[in-house]
């Protein structure tokens, strides 16, 4: 599983350090991809906008 945050979680160092946590772990969360939503967010986009999740088959999975 993947966990898409804003580039300010990598600048907080306790969030990074618990987001690194959540992979190491071995848990559900695979992978971390830190984008930067600065302008989407000022756009209107708000957390709401953030928090699609999709399942992929293994296909689609492939693909990426």
């Amino acid at each position: 599983m993947l966990i898409v945050v804003p580039e300010e979680s990598r600048q907080h160092a306790g969030v990074w350090y618990y987001l690194n946590e959540l992979v190491d772990s071995g848990g559900h969360i695979d992978e971390i991809k830190v984008f930067d939503l600065c302008e989407s967010i000022r756009n209107g986009g708000g957390p709401a906008c953030l928090r699609l999740r999709m399942v992929l088959n293994e296909q689609e999975l492939q693909a990426g």
